[in-house]
């Protein structure tokens, strides 16, 4: 049934409640996740939604993050190797790649990211989904087994 001005104020509140209730069950269940989520406006690009693993690796709470640019997100030299991917997605292209990428330790890990557009049932993109996972320890691991390779290649 429609909410119209005639709806009893309780009814009000208690959509408001419900309401509340699933987007603390979709933070709580999105911060549990290994992924790093977040979601950006189509128009200015700005975050609207970031889980916790995605907010601290760009040294931010939840909170703090959402209504920031990517670009401050990501910040200098980070940016420059993202737009291009950014650009494709923003132009309704799912994108996928993996980078290096300066964790706010100081460390460098690898990413796989993805970037989803998000297109409304009227067909107007939205925003773009990225979906980040740190592969790190496989990438470690293929660089020593390629070093254990090349050592092993100039004894035979």
């Amino acid at each position: 049934m429609p909410l119209t001005s005639e709806a009893p104020p309780h009814s009000l509140t208690a959509l408001a409640q419900e309401a509340a209730a699933q987007s603390s069950l979709f933070r709580d269940i999105s911060d549990t996740l290994p992924e790093q989520l977040a979601y950006f406006d189509q128009d200015s690009y700005t975050c609207r939604f970031a889980n916790l693993r995605y907010a601290e690796f760009h040294g931010h709470t939840s909170a703090s993050i959402v209504g920031q640019h990517v670009r401050d997100i990501t910040a200098g030299a980070t940016w420059t190797l993202i737009e291009p991917y950014i650009a494709r997605a923003r132009a309704g292209e799912r994108v996928t790649y993996r980078r290096e990428s300066p964790a706010i330790d100081g460390r460098i890990r690898m990413v796989h990211v993805s970037l989803t557009p998000h297109v409304d049932a009227t067909g107007h993109q939205q925003g773009v989904l990225v979906v980040a996972r740190d592969i790190t320890p496989r990438w470690e691991a293929e660089l020593a087994a390629r070093d254990s390779e090349a050592r092993l290649r100039k004894f035979a």
